[in-house]
Parts: structure tokens; C-alpha cells; sequence
């Protein structure tokens, strides 16, 4: 590749991210509470993350954090997207141990402008809920 063409390739790749920001929701500082089912690893009611037309513009999941957990616990995390009762998963993540853990995607989903998104939990004791923000990239 010319000189030229490389220099012309970065500021391309410049302007596809200068304006990316990453954010998390809900903006509380310990999340949502994303209960369990009563039973062993049966899913939870699915509860709302972002609220529809939070988000008007195209966004891409990116990852999640338990921003208060200070147990530890086996389970899973369930995201995914739409309305009641229509929901559908877009990625489950399993855990061991929280710790004010976080975990990243490797490859964002894409979400539409305005969709809601949800969130669910299983685990091995039944009954406890983990508190959960999402994490999301707009911008591109």
C-alpha cells in the first residue's frame, strides 16, 4: 500500500470512531436487579434494562458489568432485546465468581434505534438476583 493510500486508510478509520462513546445503563451506580428464578438454573423474568425510545439513534451491545456484587455465585446472564413478551436473547454470559466484575464482547451486536433492552438471570442456588448494567457503543 502507497504512502498515501495508508494516510488515506487512518483518517478513514479516524472518522468511523471519533465520535464512539461508550456508556452504561441504568446510570445508577449499582445497576438493575436482575432476579432468579426460584428453581436451579431456570431463567428469571426478563426485566427492563434500557426502556424503549431511551436510545435514538443505532447502538451496539458491548459487554456488561455487576458493578456491587461481592458474593460469589455460578450462573448466567441473559441480554437481549424487544417488548413483552416478545424478547429475544442477543448473548448469555456464565459466571463464577462477581467480584465488580466486567466482561466485553468480543464482536458488538448491533441493536436498532429506540429497541429495548432486557436482561435475565439463572443460577445454581435458585432465588438470588444479581445487580447488572449493560454496556453500549453509539456513534458509529
Amino acid at each position: 500500500m502507497s504512502d498515501v493510500r495508508a494516510t488515506q486508510a487512518l483518517g478513514d478509520l479516524y472518522k468511523l470512531f471519533v465520535n464512539l462513546v461508550y456508556e452504561s445503563y441504568p446510570s445508577n451506580a449499582d445497576g438493575t436487579l436482575v432476579a432468579a428464578h426460584a428453581v436451579a438454573w431456570n431463567w428469571g423474568g426478563w426485566i427492563e434494562m434500557i426502556a424503549v425510545d431511551t436510545i435514538t439513534e443505532p447502538f451496539w451491545l458491548v459487554g456488561a458489568k455487576f458493578p456491587s456484587e461481592t458474593a460469589s455465585s455460578k450462573g448466567l446472564i441473559e441480554v437481549g432485546i424487544g417488548l413483552a413478551p416478545l424478547e429475544v436473547a442477543k448473548f448469555s454470559y456464565p459466571f463464577v465468581y462477581l467480584h465488580e466484575a466486567a466482561f466485553i464482547l468480543p464482536i458488538p451486536i448491533p441493536v436498532p434505534a429506540n429497541s429495548r433492552v432486557v436482561a435475565r438471570h439463572a443460577n445454581a442456588t435458585g432465588g438470588n438476583g444479581k445487580y447488572l448494567k449493560v454496556l453500549i457503543a453509539k456513534g458509529l
